[in-house]
């Protein structure tokens, strides 16, 4: 059997691209492969933001009022007296 080498080639689309460069330094490369890329601050990430700076103040921020939204959304259903303390955790 012949060793056979495939070749994939990626095509980035410049305009719908960006990256995000974590580093406390900042350093004015914008060239990325002879490509002009956009550089973005933060980027959600599976679900997380992330930032170049490394810190998670904006990731807390986000969670608190996803939280806060949770809990004004399910308000009605936590003011039912008939309701278990278990049930309503659930």
């Amino acid at each position: 059997m012949k060793n056979q080498s495939i070749h994939f080639q990626l095509i980035v689309n410049e305009k719908k691209t960006k990256y995000l460069r974590c580093s406390k330094k900042t350093t004015g490369l914008n060239d990325i492969d002879s490509k002009y890329l956009e550089q973005v601050k933060s980027s959600k990430y599976l679900g997380s933001v992330v930032n170049g700076d490394n810190s998670i103040e904006e990731e807390i921020t986000e969670r608190i009022a996803l939280g806060s939204k949770a809990h004004y959304a399910n308000q009605k259903i936590l003011k039912i007296k008939l309701l278990s303390k278990k049930g309503k955790l659930k």
